[in-house]
């Protein structure tokens, strides 16, 4: 029973450095995601302010001949197809972004709905482990008295079958949480870089 109660306390411990850990590495993942965000919506503004000054140059240039017109209007063609397509990656970008966000906060939810699920089962074990302290206190005292003796037995025998149940929802609730989180970093490994 000595070895339940260690046991038990080792995997809160750990339990407690898994969330530590993932809520470290959430907090990084957005800092991340807001950081590349901003330097790519920078570049694009810069780029997209260097084509509209190319255009405006071009337009407020006075043509010397026809031919000349004529490479300057092909030009501000390209110019004004490139503004189009990077106004277009843009808006990808943006929509990339939203994704992630929806996916981290669908894995941050995900979590804390396991972590709650885990918290519960963890008071329940604590409760049915300090009845079953208290059964075997009493059953020492009561040693002698046999039918006292076989209902203090049975008592623990349900108890430690309970223990025994809560341990195995533990641990499924564990390896769900280290399945979300290996899925949360597959996902993020997955997305698509977008291109500058």
């Amino acid at each position: 029973m000595k070895e339940k109660v260690r046991a038990i306390a080792k995997l809160e411990a750990r339990y407690d450095e898994f969330r530590r850990i993932t809520r470290r590495q959430a907090a990084a993942d957005r800092a991340e995601i807001e950081r590349l965000t901003e330097r790519l919506y920078q570049e694009h503004g810069v780029a997209i302010h260097q084509l509209r000054s190319a255009v405006s140059v071009i337009e407020q240039a006075s043509p010397g001949n026809i031919p000349e017109m004529s490479a300057r209007h092909a030009s501000h063609g390209l110019l004004t197809l490139r503004l189009e397509k990077l106004s277009v990656e843009s808006d990808a970008i943006r929509q990339v972004n939203r994704d992630l966000e929806t996916k981290l906060n669908a894995a941050n939810l995900a979590r804390e709905r396991a972590e709650s699920r885990f918290s519960q089962v963890s008071r329940e074990l604590q409760a049915q482990r300090g009845d079953l302290m208290m059964l075997a206190t009493q059953f020492t005292g009561v040693e002698g008295q046999t039918s006292a003796s076989q209902d203090h037995m049975s008592q623990i025998q349900r108890l430690q079958a309970s223990v025994l149940d809560k341990e195995i929802k533990l641990r499924g609730l564990r390896e769900a949480l280290v399945k979300l989180k290996t899925e949360f970093v597959t996902s993020e490994e997955v997305k698509p870089k977008p291109r500058v």
